[in-house]
């Protein structure tokens, strides 16, 4: 297959660049819509894969991308990307004026072709190719985020961060990912105002979805639970880690649940023990179809609630206790999860929720309590202290170990919440 590659004048004035790769002679052609912060160059392999089926092949870089113009990470209005597409497929069809064209679509170029199929009324579009549209995320973004963003988007909408892409999360094949880390057309940045855009659109594709009238082949990986490796039972999270910390490098037998049935698959454990793949964490309803859980509704009267009331306070505050304990220790690393109050808006759930509310409410009152009682200089728990000293000496500490206690507390305190809160803004911007 012959390797072209030329930029195209958009309705805009900019530049966007296409790639193609064309057999001698062909009777189908496919237009390709890459993924948030990669380029057309990626898809190479399509041009391996299908050079002996007689099917042209078109990749575009969306703006911002690869070798088009425009900021990285960032556009105006997502009809934009709709635009662009639209000016790419006016080119394609002048130079393939009777052929049928294909889209295809992945991630973010998904979503895009979902959106073009919905709103424009292109009668050049014979069918479509849907791989893993970016109508949700796999990865869950921290709730205090999304929070910040819908403030931040009306103040400094093109201000860009991390898009938080694992590279190891891609795919399973170490080459393409250590391909894709030195690739000096990829970048992770994404705007606030692109993420804005994003969401709105998805909405609006889920709303719309069934204008779509031509052939559409959607295609996403599925939800697998992991039975077994090699033949050894697995039944939590970490007993995965630990199991796959012994085969790094090596081959493994995996025995997974898919759709009520049961298949094994033969993976590449790599050097970190990972094997490429998203773990989802199971709801309690999903834990207790799973039997690891077994969930019981218990009522109680006003009177009956009190003492059951004072034992979840009880468990709780020793929950929380060993949590804390567990910081003290650096061996463990729990220090670096330590987080501020992006930390706690994060724990509240994105839709209202009474238990949720009542619970976290509960959690943070018993939280606070806690860390009041501890023997710092500042809080009750140090007034605690000096009152034990004078009650034992007869007399009040002098008032100048008072002054410089208070102020030695207040220094740890202030310590504390600048290394919480600052712990919260690097998981925000890395």
């Amino acid at each position: 297959m012959i390797l072209k590659s030329k930029k195209i004048n958009s309705r805009y004035g900019d530049n966007i660049f296409v790639r193609s790769w064309k057999p001698e002679k062909y009777d189908k052609v496919i237009i390709i819509v890459h993924g948030l912060g990669e380029h057309s160059g990626r898809y190479k392999i399509f041009e391996e894969f299908l050079k002996n089926h007689k099917v042209a092949i078109y990749a575009l870089d969306l703006p911002g991308h690869g070798m088009s113009d425009g900021r990285k990470g960032d556009i105006k209005k997502f009809d934009r990307f709709l635009d662009y597409l639209e000016d790419v497929l006016i080119h394609v069809r002048k130079k393939n004026l009777e052929t049928p064209i294909t889209l295809f679509g992945h991630s973010l170029g998904g979503l895009i072709c979902l959106s073009f199929l919905i709103n424009r009324e292109s009668k050049e579009i014979h069918s479509a190719i849907i791989s893993s549209p970016w109508i949700k995320l796999g990865l869950e973004v921290p709730k205090y985020l999304i929070g910040i963003q819908k403030v931040l988007v009306n103040i400094i909408p093109s201000f860009r961060l991390s898009n938080r892409i694992n590279i190891n999360d891609l795919t399973k094949d170490n080459d393409i990912n250590f391909k894709y880390s030195k690739d000096q057309l990829v970048h992770d940045r994404i705007s606030f105002r692109l993420y804005s855009e994003i969401n709105k659109q998805i909405d609006l594709v889920k709303e719309r979805a069934n204008r779509i009238k031509i052939k559409t082949l959607l295609y996403h990986g599925s939800d697998d639970k992991i039975i077994s490796i090699n033949n050894t039972e697995i039944l939590f999270f970490d007993e995965l880690k630990r199991s796959l910390e012994k085969y790094k490098e090596q081959s493994v037998s995996l025995t997974i649940k898919r759709k009520g049935g049961v298949k094994s698959l033969n993976v590449d454990v790599d050097a970190e023990g990972k094997i490429g793949y998203q773990a989802l964490i199971p709801s309690l309803s999903q834990l207790s179809e799973m039997g690891i859980y077994n969930l019981k509704t218990a009522n109680y009267s006003f009177f009956e609630s009190l003492p059951a009331g004072y034992k979840k306070a009880k468990s709780k505050l020793g929950s929380y206790v060993d949590q804390f304990k567990l910081i003290l220790k650096p061996s463990t690393g729990a220090y670096k999860g330590l987080g501020g109050f992006g930390a706690i808006g994060n724990l509240f759930p994105a839709v209202w929720d009474w238990e949720v509310f009542w619970n976290l409410t509960a959690f943070l009152s018993l939280m606070l309590a806690f860390m009041n009682l501890l023997p710092i200089p500042a809080l009750d728990g140090g007034h605690v202290v000096f009152l034990l000293y004078e009650m034992a000496v007869g007399k009040p500490a002098p008032e100048k170990v008072m002054e410089y206690a208070q102020v030695v507390g207040m220094v740890i305190l202030l310590s504390l919440l600048v290394y919480a809160n600052g712990n919260d803004i690097a998981r925000l911007l890395f």
